[in-house]
């Protein structure tokens, strides 16, 4: 607390600033109370709050594996990495596709003819454009390009983002320098149906059928099954998405008897159940650690005798430890696809087990863990909804609890403030009058003293 003055015992050579804070010591004694509970109520908010956060995370796992999207996931490989990749979703079929790519998707690709300089004008004029792709009631494109030169007419294509790209390539002859038009995309849809100079520029840009085609545009085509009469499917790009049903398939090369194999990612499962274990695991341990009694050093973790909590957790256990009915034989308990809950409380995967039970009947596994979880989810649920939650009502109980101590202690400590005062201003006036009974004393032996003198 300020001390706006003290009183030193100067004229009584008592310590009277000893005395007054001693009696404030005394005094304070419920402030000092309050504070060490504030601080022991602080602490347990401090620890709900960790453990809720990891109560949080666990529930969102519970509902990942609760939803089971992870145990749906599929897994594609292809027979010849460099000609074909492949992707699966969920929905992919399990089993074997042949696949022969006939031909890749390209992009139409039209040179103009060669010019002395890339950086000479050309004269005026204009470069007009269509697309396949061009709806038939829009105008053909008109570019009209600030440089004639052949960079400057390769600029202002590209910056009218037409869906072609324009560059200026050297081929070494005696006019090397060309205008290379190429299609942003692949397939024939996306062909150049127009490319014609107007003005000046109609010597170098004279019409797509008296240009150089360097490069055809053309589909990609795969037959599914036999090479030559199996089903052809065609696609303006190198991309065959959703044609095979939970298929992405990307094609990198021509080739015969390519494979595909889908098959049930029991990886990917059970990665995602490491998950699950490893944040239930964390939220045990930290629960553990700080509901825990030491018995050599005689201290408690801040959790310690919070019964409903523990309480709570039981239920969750127990809802990961039961037997779901309706399941079939050796499905109806975690424990038989190798999720086990140990006898420390902590859960482990076995994962020959798991992976044995997944490829001998994923959806029993599915339905297990979906029921156990959901179960397991909806108790935890008691605990950490946001507003009535046992966690959330724990937390503003200690909330107010804080606040209400530090405004008991702020009462107390301003009550102390006058009292200090009070003993100040009264010690202040007994030194005054021991200072005036001094003086008195003083004065009086000098006469005293004075009057000795005199008679001898």
């Amino acid at each position: 607390m300020p001390t706006p003055y003290a009183v030193g015992g100067l004229a009584s050579g008592i310590d009277t600033k000893a005395i007054v804070d001693s009696f404030l010591f005394s005094d304070r004694a419920p402030a000092r109370l309050a504070e060490r509970s504030r601080s022991k109520s602080q602490v347990h908010l401090d620890s709900l709050k960790a453990f809720n956060t990891k109560l949080l995370a666990l529930r969102d796992q519970l509902d990942e594996q609760r939803l089971g999207t992870s145990f749906a996931s599929k897994s594609a490989t292809s027979s010849d990495a460099t000609k074909l990749a492949v992707a699966a979703s969920s929905t992919a079929l399990t089993g074997s596709t042949v696949i022969n790519v006939k031909t890749l998707a390209r992009a139409e690709q039209i040179a103009s003819f060669g010019e002395l300089s890339n950086t000479l004008p050309l004269g005026s004029g204009t470069v007009v454009l269509r697309l396949a792709s061009t709806p038939p009631g829009d105008p053909d494109l008109v570019i009209s390009p600030e440089d004639s030169s052949l960079n400057g007419i390769a600029s202002a294509i590209n910056a009218a983002n037409a869906g072609v790209v324009a560059s200026v390539v050297n081929d070494g002859s005696g006019a090397p320098f060309r205008l290379l038009i190429t299609a942003s995309k692949t397939g024939t849809a996306n062909a150049i149906n127009t490319i014609q100079g107007t003005g000046a520029l109609a010597g170098i840009l004279p019409g797509k059928a008296s240009m150089e085609t360097i490069t055809v545009a053309d589909n990609a085509t795969i037959r599914l099954g036999d090479k030559d009469n199996g089903l052809l499917l065609t696609s303006a790009s190198n991309r065959f998405d959703g044609l095979i049903p939970g298929l992405t398939i990307n094609l990198l090369a021509t080739g015969d008897g390519l494979t595909i194999n889908v098959a049930n990612d029991t990886t990917g499962a059970r990665k995602s159940l490491q998950s699950l274990v490893d944040t239930y695991n964390g939220a045990k341990s930290f629960y553990d650690g700080n509901s825990k009694y030491d018995q050599s050093s005689k201290t408690s973790g801040a959790l310690f005798g919070d019964y409903e909590i523990r309480s709570q957790l039981n239920n969750v256990e127990r809802e990961l430890s039961k037997s779901i009915s309706g399941q079939p034989e050796g499905f109806k308990t975690l424990n038989d696809i190798g999720i086990r809950l140990g006898t420390d409380g902590n859960m482990t995967i076995d994962a020959v087990t798991f992976d044995a039970k997944l490829a001998q009947n994923p959806a029993a596994v599915t339905s297990l863990i979906k029921a156990s979880t959901a179960a397991a989810s909806t108790s935890l649920d008691r605990l950490t909804r946001s507003t009535d939650g046992s966690m959330a009502l724990k937390q503003a109980a200690d909330t107010d609890r804080i606040k209400q101590l530090d405004e008991r202690i702020t009462k107390i400590d301003a009550r102390l403030e006058q009292r200090k005062a009070y003993y100040q201003a009264k010690f202040l006036a007994m030194e005054k009058l021991t200072a005036q009974f001094q003086s008195q004393g003083n004065s009086l032996g000098n006469f005293i003293t004075g009057l000795s003198n005199n008679r001898k």
